[in-house]
């Protein structure tokens, strides 16, 4: 739970019993939430990097991202491409837009120049 916490800030989180594993399952109906990954890109200097990820990871008007758990856990970002490369298996974060999905990468993740972004703009408004 605490990986997620460091990436996001969920208005409801659940433990769902599957067995042999629990799965947890946060969510949110403000981009808001999504703040501190907001944050956490332009710390960690990988606006470039993520925008390229978050846009061939576009479907529609849905954007899925898996990010690397133990990374998390110590508060980083890290996107994974498979399932398979977090040992401990990926923290994966779906987010559905009613407006243009690319507005929000732009916000998350803008286009740089020198490792700097081009602009800013705010949450964008669904």
């Amino acid at each position: 739970m605490q990986a997620i916490l460091n990436v996001f800030d969920p208005d409801e989180m659940e433990k769902i019993d599957m067995g042999d594993y629990t799965l947890i399952r946060a969510s949110s109906s403000r981009l808001s939430s999504l703040s501190k990954l907001h944050r956490l890109l332009r710390v960690q200097e990988i606006l470039e990097a993520a925008r390229a990820y978050m846009l061939k990871n576009v479907k529609g008007d849905r954007l899925t991202m898996l990010l690397h758990k133990q990374a998390a856990l110590r508060g980083k970002v890290s996107l994974l491409t498979w399932d398979d490369e977090s040992p401990l298996g990926p923290i994966k974060i779906t987010i559905e837009f009613s407006g243009d999905i690319k507005d929000v990468i732009d916000w998350l993740a803008p286009p740089t120049a020198k490792g700097r972004p081009l602009w800013e703009r705010g949450e964008p408004d669904p």
